[in-house]
């Protein structure tokens, strides 16, 4: 499966455990179930299934996940900053060096 990104984009790499996956599809059905409670709508899972997702988050895995996804969004923020500097400055330098029409 490739990765969907913008052309040029630099990927980043999370290497998560078994648990960690379980624990990252957890948050997110779990995201989705209280969105859609918190907007009115109906939401995709039962409360049984609701509780299914609470019930397999882990502590240790959960602290684990959010450590490597904070570490990735610190990350990802550096870069983005990086890459508007670098633009930044290369259009400045174009300005400077371009020849008056």
């Amino acid at each position: 499966m490739k990765p969907k990104s913008e052309a040029g984009a630099k990927l980043i790499t999370l290497q998560l455990a078994p648990a960690e996956v379980l624990e990252l599809y957890s948050f997110l059905a779990l995201g989705a179930h209280f969105a859609a409670i918190s907007s009115a709508e109906l939401s995709p899972f039962s409360p049984n299934k609701a509780g299914h997702y609470i019930a397999t988050i882990e502590e240790r895995a959960s602290t684990t996940l959010t450590d490597k996804l904070a570490r990735a969004v610190a990350v990802a923020r550096e870069l983005q900053q990086h890459q508007r500097g670098y633009q930044k400055t290369h259009r400045k330098w174009r300005r400077l060096t371009s020849e008056p029409a």
